[in-house]
């Protein structure tokens, strides 16, 4: 077993070394036996250059015991956030204002309920703007908060500008303090899907599962929030209604797979929406939590109401848009190896027997 774990990790370095030749490589390994140049991610990360490339190799163990500082632009890439013996799990993480322009990809933020904080430079008196963080995504990750703090003194609070959250799997965001927030293709768990956003946020082609998310407004928004081409579904027994008195709904899905309803509250605003229909995912079989599933298929079958509902005529639901959702989170637009077999012992000067696939995501 240790000489396949081994291997994973081999062909997954090799993988990248022939790929990405642009910025510098830099190779985390925390796996027993590793030779990695660095175990420590935050050691990697204070090592690095800007616009440097980390590849968080898959490991049993966690990238850091406390929390992990982004202080330059980077991009942190890990194998996935959930596929089995290829995930890449840290603890919180930081990205401060002199992080802006990083990307974190295929990452499990997720010891003890782990987040993801954005958070610029406070003013450090009259005179003396505050400095907000700017450019950031975050792809295929999997958390449970991602919060972007506020810059009070001299600001209209923001404290990130450019930021975007695409193919996740996580709970809430919360205080998010952002100009030209997107929010778009993730899996929104529903047991504290408690949002504070701006008003302006783009919130689209997204599921949301189990309990309706309760939405508030910042403090200084104004108006509404608007969701679209986004699916909400449960599985409960008795009736239920979707009420966003905050929220204008476009071009929507709901449906419970209990024998309740799931509808649309009338003082909800809507547009064009599908009320309690059932969406025709191509492989789900819902529990009674109606939990994210990671063997499901989301893809919507042939002839599913959800296919071309969209405002511009896109699927309703994580795929919409053309995106690529992958349930465990492996990130487009880099190579992957698994092995499939391997010799389980040797004897000396024997032959190693592997037996592997390669897709480029």
């Amino acid at each position: 077993m240790k000489t396949k774990f081994t291997l994973k990790n081999l062909f997954f370095t090799l993988a990248f070394v022939c790929f990405y030749t642009i910025n510098a490589q830099i190779y985390v390994d925390n796996n027993t036996g590793a030779n990695a140049a660095f175990s420590d991610l935050q050691a990697a990360i204070d090592a690095a250059s800007p616009n440097d490339v980390i590849y968080l190799q898959p490991s049993p163990n966690i990238y850091g015991s406390t929390l992990i500082t982004i202080n330059k632009p980077l991009t942190i890439v890990g194998r996935s956030h959930s596929l089995e013996n290829y995930v890449a799990t840290t603890n919180s993480i930081l990205i401060n204002e002199q992080g802006s322009g990083t990307t974190l990809k295929g990452i499990n933020v997720g010891v003890f309920n782990a987040n993801i904080t954005i958070k610029g430079k406070e003013s450090t008196g009259a005179g003396v703007p505050p400095v907000i963080v700017e450019n950031i995504a975050i792809i295929n990750c999997k958390f449970q908060t991602a919060t972007i703090e506020s810059l009070p003194y001299e600001t209209a609070t923001v404290g990130a500008n450019n930021v975007i959250i695409q193919g996740c799997v996580f709970n809430r965001i919360w205080n998010s303090y952002a100009a030209n927030l997107t929010i778009s293709n993730n899996v929104i768990l529903g047991s504290s899907s408690t949002f504070t956003l701006p008003t302006s946020a783009i919130i689209t082609n997204n599921m949301f599962i189990g309990q309706a998310p309760n939405i508030s407004k910042q403090p200084n928004a104004t108006g509404i929030f608007t969701i679209q081409n986004s699916i909400f579904i449960k599985n409960d027994s008795s009736p239920n209604t979707l009420n966003m008195s905050n929220a204008k709904l476009e071009n929507c899905l709901t449906y419970n797979y209990g024998p309740g309803t799931y509808d649309i509250d009338s003082n909800t605003q809507k547009m064009n929406s599908l009320e309690n229909i059932n969406p025709m995912f191509t492989n789900f079989t819902p529990d009674a939590n109606i939990e994210f599933k990671l063997d499901a298929d989301y893809t919507l079958q042939t002839g599913s109401p959800a296919i071309g509902a969209g405002i511009n005529g896109e699927d309703l639901g994580v795929f919409g848009g053309g995106f690529n959702f992958s349930n465990v989170g492996i990130p487009a637009g880099y190579p992957t190896v698994n092995i499939i077999s391997s010799t389980a012992s040797l004897p000396q000067n024997g032959s190693l027997k592997v037996a592997l696939t390669a897709k480029a995501q």
